[in-house]
């Protein structure tokens, strides 16, 4: 009797434990393999690779677009393992962020994407599974938010894939941050 309890609590805490790949500073690299930045290319013709600065600070992933007064970046923040989203319906990132101003004579803006991608190379702008631009900013200002939950619909998906969050970034006065607070797989 006290085995069997033993046991479906290891499974109870198995499951809890794939249910995230990211949460309070712990990267559950087990099963992520850690959380790596990426240049990688995103609408070839427009955006150039570019390596986001991107540290665990202990609470949340810290990604920086640093480049600033430049044509189109575009990088990656994703986990080093590809996911089993057999049985996973939808990806919930939870995200805080501030987007700096811009220059809008040249057309500046900020994008935040959340894709999968069963390869980490080509163009992440087309050559995925799954993607969805969350938030978008091409005006004067500042624009923040705080711990705003971002969803994908996965329920097409079968077997392995990169869960990725994807940044764009073009002529921005300075720097931009966004931290990746929680990623969660939702059966």
């Amino acid at each position: 009797m006290v085995i069997m309890r033993l046991i479906r609590k290891t499974i109870q805490i198995a499951k809890q434990f794939m249910r995230w790949l990211f949460l309070a500073g712990n990267e559950f690299t087990v099963y992520s393999g850690g959380w790596v930045p990426q240049a990688w290319s995103g609408n070839a013709a427009i955006w150039n690779q570019a390596l986001p600065d991107c540290v665990n600070t202990g609470t949340v992933l810290r990604i920086l677009m640093g480049n600033i007064y430049m044509t189109g970046q575009s990088g990656v923040v994703r986990p080093n393992n590809a996911i089993d989203l057999t049985h996973v319906s939808t990806i919930r990132m939870r995200m805080t962020y501030s987007l700096a101003d811009l220059e809008t004579a040249d057309n500046g803006y900020q994008r935040i994407y959340m894709f999968t991608s069963s390869d980490t190379s080509g163009n992440w702008t087309s050559d995925n599974t799954a993607i969805s631009l969350k938030v978008e900013h091409g005006g004067d200002g500042v624009l923040a938010a705080s711990n705003v939950d971002f969803t994908l619909d996965v329920t097409s998906l079968t077997g392995l894939h990169y869960i990725c969050a994807g940044y764009v970034w073009r002529y921005q006065t300075s720097a931009s941050t966004v931290d990746i607070v929680e990623v969660e797989l939702i059966p």
